[in-house]
């Protein structure tokens, strides 16, 4: 026997007499949810699209048809363009959460999806002007993004995407020109200038024209950072394509995006070993890539010597310290000022660092310009053109940024010049040798103690 039932239990007249709204509401707070703030149809009509344009291009592919793939094009921009169009009306609207949405899908068709980029350098010149009208089409459609959701678009950010839609438009065209080890330096360069102007700091390279709350910050820092991503997918996709079409050294590019990755992290003196022990290697097991690895580490770091880097300071009470969190202090009033938190920032590298950085970009510019073409063996033969333009590049850093560590290397290198052409005498016994140490040694002591008399009081330690 079934126990009688709760009086508080529902029972099926209670559903029957439940309000017809409430049921109405139910309904329409679901499809606002799915058709609203989450609409899966945006999606749903861009892969529909993008089916179409390559069911379309294979079918005129098939058919040998030549114009036919431009209006392929012509309709992915199109497209494009009323997703641009799309999100402004619902911005404006009202419904940021959709917009944002149907502008990332824009942001994705941007990337060239119908590889007509690489079909233009096919055609080869008579590829020139849809590829011209396509750049045109990409800067229009950045500023229209940028109209549409009311945003500023910063220098970093205009440069990258700029950059990025100009090597997918000229490298197609100078690919086929180019070998193996050609092909790969003209993709490792086109990956280290994207590197070098990429943005350190995302939330200041496109802000909001209009007041955001920490949401709607979160929202568009989020949006920028999604949008390079879904760019550096498409361009990895578009170099593997290159890749297919082309034989492509593709190990060099890593040593490009190391350096881009090395160049912007916080230890100066990691730089210099890494690099300087990178030359070495080179210079003795690889010869014939030593101007390579000059060329990356000239690279490196001139995009450390323009670019922010991460900085560790301690803060002391809301004031920054530098001093070491492992320092005993020495009196009550310094333990009152104990650190209380790391603080890091990105900040321009010192005046010093600066200077040390062009000298080094000076010295390994010079010898990867010197070297290349070098394939082991004696050093080749001094280029007077080459020695005089590094002589002036020296001059101009002397007086300009006070860079006299640089002299020496214009020495070392007017002796080695000197010393191939013959015109100083090399050491052949062990007393020439013994005569050169004497005459370094008294050199250098008389050096030593000129630097030691001149120093200011302030720049020698107590003793």
């Amino acid at each position: 026997m079934l126990p009688p039932p709760r009086e508080d239990a529902p029972t099926n007249h209670a559903i029957d007499d439940s309000p017809p709204g409430r049921e109405i509401a139910y309904w329409r707070a679901l499809f606002h949810r799915w058709f609203i703030k989450y609409n899966p149809i945006y999606l749903v009509s861009a892969m529909l699209v993008l089916t179409g344009l390559n069911l379309l291009s294979r079918g005129l592919a098939r058919e040998g048809s030549l114009y036919g793939p431009l209006g392929v094009a012509v309709v992915a921009e199109l497209y494009a363009g009323a997703l641009v169009g799309g999100a402004a009306l619902l911005y404006r609207g009202g419904k940021r959460r959709p917009a944002v949405l149907m502008a990332l899908l824009a942001v994705v068709y941007q990337g060239d999806l119908t590889l007509h980029t690489e079909m233009c350098g096919v055609l080869g010149t008579t590829g020139v002007a849809p590829t011209m009208v396509w750049l045109a089409a990409f800067v229009g459609k950045l500023f229209a993004l940028g109209w549409a959701l009311r945003l500023r678009l910063g220098w970093r950010a205009l440069a990258v995407a700029i950059t990025g839609a100009l090597g997918l438009a000229i490298v197609p065209y100078l690919l086929p020109r180019l070998g193996a080890e050609g092909a790969g330096t003209l993709v490792a360069a086109f990956a280290l200038v994207l590197g070098a102007l990429f943005p350190e700091r995302l939330d200041e390279s496109v802000t909001s024209r209009d007041a955001l709350d920490a949401w709607g910050t979160t929202v568009l820092r989020r949006g920028v950072a999604a949008t390079f991503a879904i760019w550096a997918v498409l361009l990895v996709l578009h170099v593997a394509f290159w890749a297919s079409e082309r034989t492509i050294d593709l190990f060099r590019v890593l040593p490009a995006i190391a350096a881009v990755l090395l160049a912007k992290q916080r230890h100066e003196l990691r730089v210099w070993v890494i690099a300087v022990a990178s030359v070495a290697f080179a210079a003795f097991a690889l010869p014939a890539q030593l101007w390579f690895v000059a060329a990356i580490v000239t690279a490196l770091l001139i995009v450390r010597a323009l670019s922010l880097v991460p900085t560790r300071t301690w803060t002391t009470h809301g004031a920054a310290d530098e001093r070491s969190p492992y320092r005993v202090p020495n009196d009550e009033t310094e333990r009152a000022r104990d650190i209380v938190a790391p603080l890091e920032r990105m900040e321009p590298v010192s005046p010093a660092e600066r200077v040390r950085l062009w000298t080094g970009a000076l010295v390994m510019g010079h010898l990867a310009l010197w070297t290349f073409g070098w394939t082991g063996g004696s050093f080749p033969r001094h280029v007077w053109a080459l020695d005089l333009a590094a002589a002036l590049v020296t001059a101009v850093m002397v007086i300009r940024i006070g860079a006299r560590v640089v002299l020496a290397y214009l020495a070392a290198l007017l002796g080695h010049a000197l010393v191939v052409a013959g015109l100083v005498p090399t050491p052949h016994s062990l007393v020439a040798w013994g005569g050169i140490a004497l005459v370094l040694g008294f050199a250098s002591l008389f050096v030593s103690i000129v630097v030691s008399h001149r120093a200011k009081p302030n720049e020698t330690s107590p003793s």
